[in-house]
């Protein structure tokens, strides 16, 4: 950045940017998130690497660290590893058969500008909130596939927010080796335990309590005001700390701002610490 801003400028939007997408913030400085950056891979790139450490987790770091071996990982190392690869992979693919032909996203650009731009949103959709596509302008397909993305989110002890990756990976574990009639889940050899597994369904019964609710209440607030996948996506990117929008976000009455920031906060804290407490 320091060509285009000049040495102090540049210096300080690289750090700014650089912190943003670690922690998965998503906030910018130029106006327009990574849009001028479509075409950029260097930077994109950069963005990216920094947005999947932040949502992996420390506790993955430090097991990488003592163990240098994939083999040797723990459980909840793999698992976030893997489902984080699987969620990346897949949001490209989808987001690029969606979008090929949508002129106001990706159908301009080459072959290799496509993929850039369509996994660049795979991995910012998550929880970082950063774009470089208009999100607005996206088919309502390629939002709902968004939606599930960031209700899904990061991973735990990390940057990110959402549901977190182990507890989408349990519940899908638990319901391939239930549909198997299996009496015990089984992972890289391991049992996951039954608490574990009520735990997981819990959060996501409560987390799906939550979003719908608030989703309910603001389509109600916002009468013909706003469509329900734009409120819907709002409320999710909200619960997921994502901070991405359809562009609805400064049109919204002020109750229905207070009800996003508590869902922020609710997404941030965890629903089922809350509802505990």
């Amino acid at each position: 950045l320091v060509p285009m801003y000049g040495l102090k400028k540049g210096i300080l939007f690289s750090l700014f940017h650089s912190i943003s997408a670690f922690c998965n913030a998503g906030f910018d400085l130029f106006g327009d998130s990574l849009a001028p950056f479509y075409n950029n891979y260097y930077v994109s790139l950069i963005i990216c690497f920094l947005v999947i450490l932040g949502g992996l987790g420390f506790l993955v770091f430090l097991d990488i660290y003592e163990t240098r071996n994939f083999k040797y990982l723990k459980l909840h190392s793999k698992v976030v590893i893997i489902f984080s690869i699987g969620l990346l992979i897949f949001g490209t693919i989808i987001t690029l058969v969606l979008e090929w032909t949508n002129k106001d996203t990706i159908a301009l650009m080459n072959f290799p500008q496509k993929i850039l731009a369509s996994f660049f949103q795979s991995t910012v959709t998550r929880t970082a909130g950063f774009y470089s596509v208009d999100i607005g302008k996206v088919h309502d397909a390629t939002a709902f596939l968004y939606i599930i993305l960031m209700f899904i989110g990061g991973s735990p002890a990390s940057t990110a927010g959402g549901l977190k990756t182990t507890t989408f990976a349990i519940l899908i574990f638990s319901t391939y080796f239930t549909l198997k009639g299996e009496k015990e889940t089984v992972v890289f050899k391991r049992t996951i335990s039954r608490q574990t597994v009520i735990r997981a369904l819990t959060v996501v019964i409560v987390s799906l309590g939550v979003v719908i609710i608030v989703a309910l209440t603001i389509t109600i607030i916002e009468t013909d005001r706003f469509k329900f996948l734009d409120i819907l996506f709002e409320t999710v990117s909200a619960f997921g700390t994502v901070g991405m929008s359809r562009g609805i976000t400064s049109d919204l009455s002020t109750a229905s701002k207070l009800i996003i920031s508590f869902t922020m906060f609710t997404g941030r804290v965890g629903p089922a610490t809350l509802a505990m407490g």
